[in-house]
């Protein structure tokens, strides 16, 4: 199986500001490893669209062999921690953008991007539950805060999506 996960951000004392539901990092990093290694085998690939961790190398290790699945990242812009040799190796790619099977990966929500008028999709992060002002024909937030907090498929990513935007268009 194939899934896709954005902005989880391990480590970052900050993001519980925006997400309410937690009370502690502790709390978060739980739910979030808890939700992917529920849904992932070791078998599975994951695509990361950025912002995996702000914790140091010893930190974002933890988290790293803690979780199922190929992982392979989608650089964002909390990144730094990615410099480090010990955690590169940790995935099977690091890049700045990514197309396969029609489907266009980038940390940041793009207006048009790579087969745009050719069916193919493009997925992102970056802007957690506050999506871009306008919705974007076949443009997908992968970020945690949209997805139930789970890596999903592309299938669920589609349908978390359009919940989404019933919610926000009311």
């Amino acid at each position: 199986m194939t899934y896709y996960i954005s902005d989880t951000h391990f480590h970052h004392i900050g993001i519980l500001e925006h997400r309410p539901e937690f009370t502690s990092l502790e709390e978060m990093h739980n739910t979030l490893i808890t939700n992917w290694n529920t849904k992932v085998t070791k078998h599975d690939r994951v695509f990361i669209l950025g912002d995996f961790s702000l914790g140091d190398k010893k930190q974002t290790l933890k988290i790293l062999n803690k979780l199922n699945g190929e992982k392979l990242l989608i650089k964002g812009n909390h990144s730094s921690v990615m410099k480090y040799a010990e955690v590169k190796v940790k995935f099977g790619f690091i890049k700045d953008y990514y197309c396969k099977d029609k489907i266009v990966m980038c940390h940041y929500p793009m207006l048009s991007w790579r087969g745009k008028y050719n069916g193919y999709l493009h997925l992102f992060g970056h802007s957690h539950s506050n999506y871009p002002p306008i919705r974007l024909e076949n443009a997908y937030n992968c970020c945690v805060e949209v997805n139930n907090y789970e890596p999903c498929t592309l299938e669920e990513i589609i349908i978390n999506n359009e919940i989404w935007w019933n919610k926000k268009e009311g």
